[in-house]
């Protein structure tokens, strides 16, 4: 959500800042690069702003594109953290960056993604991610430790962590009971959406982007 930052224009020019065109999740790397070339940094910690959802936007809708767009935002990172020399000096903070992007929210889409827009190369990409060594509980941990170190006030980005952090501990105990609870409820909410408003689609409450 690049819309919730103010960079100043030289920072953005002088090191050719750009969006990348044609994925999703773009401002997860416009986001990162502004914030190392910044000389300063600054939080002001007032409501400035309303976020309106909308049917079909990112936040609401899922897709192979968007669940594959999330690893590409974050490989551009990485790649860009290693041009810099500075991967090993934020390999914490990418990895919790990694934890919440790459696994929670993917695993959340992936979930919900009707089998008619998934196919075996998705499948097979998304149960080799489960099968490898992120879904461990020292990451679990991990994010646990980082939700201790939050300011009292950082209410949203608390919340969003604690989600993940839940997610990350069922995926690690049982990913079938996991994914099987998580898809049942969603068809109960659906039930109800429908009985009480006539209409079938449903919003899904997603995970907040967290900066």
């Amino acid at each position: 959500m690049p819309w919730q930052y103010l960079v100043a224009r030289k920072v953005v020019i002088s090191n050719d800042i750009l969006f990348s065109e044609g994925i999703y999740f773009e401002d997860v790397i416009f986001t990162i690069k502004a914030a190392y070339y910044a000389k300063s940094l600054g939080v002001l910690k007032l409501p400035l702003y309303n976020y309106r959802r909308r049917e079909g936007s990112i936040t609401t809708s899922t897709s192979k594109k968007k669940i594959a767009d999330m690893f590409t935002s974050l490989g551009i990172v990485k790649d860009f953290l290693k041009a810099e020399d500075i991967f090993n000096l934020y390999q914490r903070e990418y990895l919790i960056l990694f934890l919440t992007h790459g696994i929670c929210y993917n695993f959340l889409d992936y979930f919900t993604l009707p089998k008619k827009n998934r196919d075996r190369e998705l499948d097979n990409f998304m149960d080799r991610l489960r099968k490898s060594k992120l879904l461990r509980r020292e990451n679990v941990l991990l994010l646990k430790q980082v939700i201790s170190e939050l300011e009292e006030d950082e209410f949203r980005t608390k919340s969003s962590y604690l989600l993940c952090h839940k997610i990350m501990s069922s995926l690690v105990s049982s990913y079938r009971v996991f994914r099987f609870s998580y898809k049942v409820s969603f068809e109960i909410r659906k039930s109800f959406h429908r009985l009480f408003t006539g209409v079938d689609k449903i919003k899904w409450p997603m995970v907040e982007q967290v900066h």
